[in-house]
């Protein structure tokens, strides 16, 4: 677990408009459990709180979002099976309230071996709901195969699609610039 406070301001030199200040401020909590190694059941939870605060000129925007995982692997005859949640809800407020989520459940197989080649297969549902009242569901197969070539080189063939949530936080992490 831990906790993290950040807090940054920068100009928005180059633009239109470089007098432009921008103040940002986060608050990052995380509590995480996980089963010992030696644990006849194997699990993990972990829940998240994040908050984001954006004050310039132009606008103010607050992003609030919960994200709770929780996973436990179980044998099934030589194959252990993996059964994972994680659901991530936000609220990003500007001039009013908007609400997204997103919440994923899986199966997954761990890595079979024979030989050299390995497979794991999955499959995963998720259902999503937007910032304009916008919802998804969806079932997605997800398969991994490879081969060892060698003690420390493995080459691996995935298909893996999925559905991403996608946060104000992230977004401004890759271009602080956003408004």
């Amino acid at each position: 677990g831990g906790l993290d406070v950040s807090m940054d301001k920068y100009r928005f030199y180059g633009s239109v408009r470089p007098e432009t200040v921008r103040d940002l401020s986060g608050v990052v909590g995380v509590v995480e459990a996980s089963s010992g190694v030696e644990s006849p059941l194997s699990y993990q939870a972990g829940l998240q709180y994040r908050t984001l605060s954006i004050k310039d000129s132009a606008a103010e925007t607050t992003e609030n979002q919960v994200r709770f995982s929780a996973a436990v692997q179980v044998p099934l005859r030589d194959i252990p099976l993996r059964a994972r949640f994680e659901a991530r809800l936000g609220t990003v407020t500007a001039l009013s309230a908007r609400n997204i989520s997103l919440i994923e459940i899986a199966l997954e197989s761990s890595r079979y071996f024979l030989d050299h080649f390995f497979a794991s297969a999955s499959i995963h549902g998720y259902t999503a709901k937007g910032m304009e009242g916008q919802s998804i569901g969806r079932l997605y197969p997800q398969v991994s195969l490879g081969y060892q070539i060698a003690a420390h080189h493995t080459a691996v063939m995935s298909y893996q699609p999925r559905v991403e949530y996608s946060s104000l936080r992230e977004q401004v992490d890759l271009n602080p610039y956003l408004s």
